[in-house]
């Protein structure tokens, strides 16, 4: 299987899969298992293009396309129907029917899930909410099994991150210094734009100063920004202490320095390497001599209670404001990318939702009988029971020796 998908092994625990390389140790499960999957379907895609209605299968992005998948409300047993080419009328997949079963039943043309979902006159009225012509234009793998290729805007903005170097962190300051840190994630959820920043406070005093900020490398979200802030500010100094926002990001930095690294525990996080980055740094100093305190954000430093409370609340706005200013102050060719990108989203997904209404409708209006958990209701709602005679072996007890299951014999007062 390895050489069928062109694993190869190097040095330092790290493989390589296709086009990416990942390690072992450090490499988020998921991320390792989206990997070895797409190598998987790659591989199928090359035995199978030939076949009538795969043309392409080879651009196929697979975990995209289930990520597209998962923004629509459709069921799976309502998508399986059309991904499986199954007859509505009968779930049997086609290959098993006669060349009779085989035909569409409204209007006797060749039943397929494209046939169903765009040409049969019978399910026009499903077609009605998407523009005339439009779905004829989308990709027959697609419709026919919700299989999309990933947007090249999309894929360059993914690109630019994942090659976007490190900044240089050097240890600039003092010792005892109190640093603030804080993230910033502009755009939508499915395509994010992340920064970080890192200030420095005096003690009591409203003087600050920023120490670094920029965009975020790699994968774009505010945990991983407000995590590479933290790394950015251990390196700074020799020791101090840090304020940060996030909750999860303090508990993670205190279990570090009570139980140190414990790789059966942090293999379970999907920002391992971003956390092993934070535990070798600390390691070259005195872990123990670093505090970590959580703060509240977005505080009005002047409605603070205490001189301590609104000394922290001006701390983190400040830091708060420069790491907006990193995420808006990018260069025009990454703004671009990421607009162009954020359109790629919106029209993926408003097509996705445009077929996975048509499959719902379609689904819907194909059945001919109720499915075996839904009860039939007559007339407005009410039920409707006829009973028949007792059977034998209820008539031949007396009433009034009858067992009750849960009431004992019954009397014959009763």
């Amino acid at each position: 299987m390895c050489s069928q998908l062109e694993i190869q092994p190097q040095t330092d625990m790290v493989l390589s899969i296709g086009h990416h390389s990942v390690h072992l140790c450090w490499s988020p499960m998921a991320e390792i298992m989206d990997n070895v999957t797409q190598a998987w379907m790659e591989h199928v895609a090359a035995k199978v293009q030939e076949k009538p209605g795969l043309d392409g299968i080879q651009t196929i992005d697979y975990s995209f396309s289930a990520k597209l998948r998962s923004t629509t409300a459709v069921q799976h047993h309502v998508l399986g129907s059309f991904t499986s080419n199954a007859a509505v009328s009968t779930r049997k997949k086609r290959k098993f029917l006669s060349p009779e079963d085989a035909l569409c039943k409204h209007c006797g043309q060749e039943d397929d899930a494209e046939h169903r979902l765009l040409h049969c006159p019978y399910y026009q009225h499903a077609r009605a909410h998407i523009p005339e012509g439009q779905a004829l234009q989308w990709p027959t793998l697609l419709v026919t099994r919700g299989l999309s290729r990933k947007p090249t805007a999309m894929a360059a903005w993914e690109a630019l991150n994942s090659t976007r170097p490190w900044p240089e962190m050097q240890e600039c300051l003092d010792q005892g210094m109190h640093l603030f840190t804080d993230g910033s994630t502009e755009g939508s959820r499915s395509v994010p734009k992340a920064a970080w920043s890192v200030v420095m406070l005096e003690p009591g005093s409203f003087n600050y100063a920023l120490v670094q900020s920029g965009p975020l490398p790699g994968k774009q979200c505010n945990y991983r920004a407000e995590m590479f802030a933290t790394l950015v500010a251990i390196h700074s100094s020799v020791n101090g202490t840090v304020y940060i926002d996030n909750k999860s990001v303090v508990q993670g930095l205190h279990r570090l320095q009570q139980d140190g690294w414990d790789h059966i525990y942090w293999n379970k996080s999907p920002e391992i390497q971003l956390w092993r980055e934070i535990w070798n740094v600390l390691t070259l100093k005195e872990p123990q001599s670093w505090t970590f305190s959580h703060v509240r954000s977005h505080r009005d430093f002047r409605q603070q209670p205490s001189d301590f409370q609104a000394w922290t609340a001006f701390g983190n706005e400040v830091a708060d404001r420069y790491a907006k200013k990193a995420n808006q102050n990018r260069e025009s060719h990454e703004t671009q990318i990421h607009q162009a990108a954020l359109q790629d989203w919106a029209f993926q997904t408003q097509r996705m939702e445009q077929l996975a209404t048509l499959q719902q409708t379609v689904f819907q209006g194909g059945q001919t009988k109720p499915s075996p958990k839904q009860k039939p209701l007559q007339g407005s709602g009410d039920i409707s029971l006829v009973l028949g005679p007792p059977a034998d072996h209820l008539t031949a007890v007396p009433i009034d020796t009858y067992d009750d299951a849960l009431l004992g014999p019954r009397s014959s007062i009763l």
